[in-house]
Parts: structure tokens; sequence; C-alpha cells
């Protein structure tokens, strides 16, 4: 199957983000998954519903092997266990839906979208040690 001008356009577009910004872009991804599978819950719609949460995993795995245990450190093996909490909440999920573990689960994939969010915006508006040598 042939990819449209515009997937390989926001395919591209991921993948020249700054990192900061890719992480926060796949953290929005993880709660719009999780919001849609809700409503697709809701909505009696059950297959799409489970297809939304295989979605939040697939990112969840995303970031997870992205993680740069040496670079890292500590942060990396923290990151890593909060990324297994998530894989094992969305995996739970999926097998029974429970609204107060979603629920959860959207409100801690909020806190560190926002507190990502926060970092990438400082990174990013940071002067670039490329531009302080020149």
């Amino acid at each position: 199957m042939t990819a449209s001008p515009l997937s390989r356009y926001q395919e591209v577009d991921v993948l020249t983000m700054h990192p900061a910004q890719r992480v926060v872009f796949l953290y929005t991804q993880v709660l719009a998954s999780l919001h849609q599978a809700r409503a697709l819950y809701a909505a009696g719609q059950r297959e799409e519903w489970g297809k939304r949460l295989l979605r939040a995993q697939d990112i969840v795995n995303e970031l997870y092997v992205s993680l740069d245990f040496e670079q890292g450190g500590q942060i990396a093996a923290s990151l890593a266990a909060l990324y297994d909490y998530w894989l094992r909440e969305l995996t739970a999920l999926s097998i029974r839906h429970d609204d107060a573990r979603h629920t959860r689960l959207v409100g801690l994939v909020g806190e560190m979208h926002g507190a990502w969010a926060k970092a990438a915006a400082e990174v990013m508006s940071a002067p670039s040690t490329v531009a302080q040598s020149a």
C-alpha cells in the first residue's frame, strides 16, 4: 500500500522534530488515543475501542525503546519503569474496561505530557550553543 502525500509529509515532520518535541508529540498521541478509546467504549464500539488502546500501547512501546540507558542513567530507568506500568495498565484496560483505571492513566499521562511540554519549550527557547559561539 502506497502512503498518501499527507502521511509521508507527517512522517517526515515527526522524524525531523527536535527530540524534545517528538516526545511531547508522542505523549499527545497517547492522550488522544486514550480519549478516543473512552468515547468509543461509551458508544459501544468495542472493536475500535480495542484498536485505540493498542495504538496507545504501540506509542508507549516506542517511547520505551527510544530510551538511552547509557546517556539517561537514572532518569531513563525511571521512565522505563513508568512506561512499563502504563503498558500493564493498558493491557488490563484492554482485557476489562475500568473507568477509574482509565481516568487514572489519563491523569498520569497528562501530568507527564505537561512536564515534557514545559521542558521542550525551555529547550527550544534556549539560545543554541552554535549561535553563542559565532
